[in-house]
């Protein structure tokens, strides 16, 4: 199956960049990377232990068995479409689930050629099943009383919502991955590092994919003595970053993905400045359809909804700090705990703070 989405990369991007508007070449990139997953999936297959004993008294042992679970409900997201559907589909179908996948109802190309692909490669008819549909759709299968299992990736909101389902019907498994508003932290220390560096490296993990991507860094915190180069050098490289034709194989940032997506972005960067936010650089743009080009907001109320809220879009806020509690205190005043990012000499300082951020990856 591999082999195949590797032979089909093309024809993959393709659906994803029609589909939602991410850059052809960052498409066809995201289908070989699928391919990855497949193959390493596969490769696993065969590392898998039925079970395992352990002592249970003088007289007796425990034998602890893995089984598959029967069938899961993928139900998976617009913002990287051909890479979220095999990371759901293929460790369920290596340890022998059965598989129904629902993709977002923005993204429902490759998704469906993927699963043509699984039936060219071998998977027998029925274990690898393509269901598109909209939010109904994944409430019915999560309350479904014969789908054993439901697996997650989206909004918080949705996320919610399904626990709800699952609650309400049969108490099935439920594996979520939902929204983030990761903070990434930049020490004094790091200045030795180059200024320019590191902003290069904070607008290519915030800005990836336009913003839309879950473990997007957003809130960016800067040690005082830096702040002012850093703004700086963060604004003059967004100013040279304008959204393109995603059929454009020389684009490299393309349009938000859907209407209600860029409707969305819009409304949270009026939001930011009616919360007394100062607008360092406004991304908006006429005349670009759904393109919208990276805003940067500082002095931002704590309070606000950009500085709360998950915007899924090239919408970063700046705040700057003096101690090293302040950053701490600042990176977990959140509802959100996804991910983060320290930047620091000091190894001390790291551990620590990989430690007490509230965070579930920390690099």
């Amino acid at each position: 199956m591999a082999a195949c989405i590797d032979a089909n990369a093309e024809e993959l991007g393709l659906g994803d960049s029609l589909d939602m508007g991410k850059p052809i070449s960052a498409a066809i990139i995201e289908a070989h990377i699928a391919a990855h997953f497949v193959r390493w999936f596969a490769e696993a297959a065969d590392k898998l232990h039925d079970g395992s004993t352990v002592p249970g008294g003088r007289e007796c042992f425990e034998l602890h068995l893995r089984r598959p679970r029967g069938v899961v409900a993928a139900i998976t997201p617009w913002n990287y479409p051909v890479i979220n559907a095999p990371l759901k589909f293929a460790p369920a179908l290596a340890v022998g689930n059965s598989v129904v996948l629902k993709p977002s109802e923005l993204s429902l190309r490759s998704a469906s050629r993927l699963v043509e692909l699984a039936l060219e490669a071998g998977v027998p008819e029925g274990v690898l099943n393509f269901l598109p549909g909209d939010g109904a759709t994944g409430d019915l299968l999560a309350r479904h009383t014969d789908v054993d299992m439901v697996a997650f990736t989206g909004s918080t909101a949705t996320g919610r919502a399904l626990m709800r389902s699952v609650g309400d019907s049969s108490l099935k498994p439920l594996q979520l991955e939902c929204g983030g508003k990761s903070p990434e932290i930049v020490f004094a220390d790091a200045g030795t590092m180059g200024v320019d560096a590191i902003a290069s490296s904070i607008l290519a993990g915030s800005l990836a994919n336009q913003g839309q991507l879950c473990v997007a860094r957003t809130r960016i915190l800067v040690h005082r003595s830096l702040y002012d180069t850093l703004l700086e050098s963060m604004v003059e490289s967004c100013r040279r970053i304008e959204p393109g034709d995603s059929l454009d194989p020389a684009t490299r940032f393309g349009p938000l993905a859907s209407a209600a997506q860029f409707n969305k972005v819009n409304r949270y960067i009026e939001e930011g400045i009616s919360a007394g936010a100062r607008l360092v650089l406004d991304g908006r743009r006429d005349g670009m359809g759904y393109g919208s080009a990276p805003t940067i907001f500082d002095r931002v109320p704590l309070a606000s909804s950009i500085a709360r809220e998950e915007i899924f879009g090239p919408v970063l806020c700046i705040f700057g700090f003096d101690e090293d509690d302040e950053a701490l205190a600042l990176a977990n005043d959140g509802h959100y705990g996804l991910a983060a990012t320290v930047w620091t000499r000091d190894l001390e300082r790291a551990h620590l703070f990989t430690s007490r951020l509230r965070a579930g990856k920390v690099k």
